[in-house]
């Protein structure tokens, strides 16, 4: 416990931003949502105290990429994924952890970096080949690269 104590300084920041957004952005209509989103940073908080507690490099790649799910999820469709794409990164910490290996896939399928999304699904196959999910995402991607660039309404005339 003295340990975790004595990260409070580097960790009151993640707690302080969660804190703040939630009295900056709190309103009646949104309660259920803004609550999700701020107990996910508060999640992450919670998850870099772990992230300092521990040297095994599987886990800490399990914790980067839990975080990376939370700003994820909290970016949505179509927002800034750089933050979770800095967790993700944790492959260079545990090359082996496959659901990084995925996630990162999925957001370059949906940045339609197909080539990037491919190479990544591809490790995450090769390291776990028996989860359909990244098979799947691996087919969707190759799918995607096959049919090429979408065509634009004038060029079908």
């Amino acid at each position: 416990m003295a340990h975790v104590l004595s990260l409070w300084p580097k960790l009151k920041p993640y707690f302080q931003t969660a804190i703040r957004w939630i009295a900056e952005t709190v309103t009646i209509g949104h309660v259920l949502t803004l609550t999700w989103v701020a107990l996910a940073l508060l999640i992450c908080a919670e998850y870099r105290v772990a992230i300092a507690c521990t040297n095994d490099r599987n886990q800490l790649a399990m914790l980067h990429t839990s975080i990376g799910d939370v700003l994820r999820q909290k970016a949505g469709a179509g927002g800034n994924m750089d933050d979770a794409i800095a967790e993700y990164h944790a492959i260079v910490i545990d090359p082996d952890y496959y659901w990084a290996h995925d996630n990162l896939g999925l957001i370059w399928l949906d940045q339609g970096k197909l080539d990037e999304a491919i190479a990544e699904f591809r490790r995450a196959t090769r390291i776990i080949p028996e989860i359909e999910g990244f098979n799947a995402n691996l087919l969707r991607a190759q799918k995607e690269k096959d049919a090429g660039p979408p065509k634009e309404a004038g060029a079908l005339r």
